[in-house]
């Protein structure tokens, strides 16, 4: 555990719990563009795409991939549950990335845990994470960006499709 009293090194992490930490960051930095792509694929400009999601929020984006999914022509029943779906994950996953990189970190009782709280809507949120809870985001993070990415595939196939 990092404890150098007095310094930025002092997180109540373990050393695991801090790269766990960054690897959530980076991992969530990489859906988060790869959302702004996707909006770019659907329209057919890259640019525009990450014109038009910049500054929005990623819940906001994920409801406007959503939209525009909804009206891609020639999109099956079930890559429009694919869409959904993973969307929804991407979602979850960023709520869970919110809740410890958005929170005051703490000393927890587990050797390898810390505590996260918030407060959020006038309430205090509290909860204890492992590191190997902490990595399990950072690897949920991970897999939804890279479905993420391959949801452009869709929009690529149906170009194809149409020309």
């Amino acid at each position: 555990m990092n404890n150098e009293i007095g310094t930025h090194r002092m997180t109540s992490l373990t050393d695991a719990g801090e790269a766990a930490m960054g690897r959530i960051a980076v991992w969530a930095a990489y859906l988060e563009q790869n959302l702004a792509d996707l909006v770019g694929e659907v329209l057919g400009d890259l640019r525009m795409g990450r014109a038009i999601t910049e500054g929005m929020t990623p819940s906001r984006t994920i409801d406007l991939v959503n939209k525009l999914f909804d009206e891609v022509p020639g999109i099956s029943p079930e890559e429009n549950q694919r869409v959904s779906a993973t969307l929804r994950e991407a979602k979850a996953a960023l709520k869970d990335r919110n809740a410890v990189l958005h929170a005051q970190v703490g000393s927890a009782f587990a050797a390898d845990a810390a505590s996260f709280s918030s407060y959020r809507r006038r309430e205090r949120h509290s909860q204890t994470r492992t590191d190997a809870e902490l990595d399990a985001i950072g690897e949920r993070l991970h897999k939804v960006g890279w479905e993420i990415f391959d949801l452009a595939g869709i929009t690529c196939n149906l170009n194809r499709q149409a020309q």
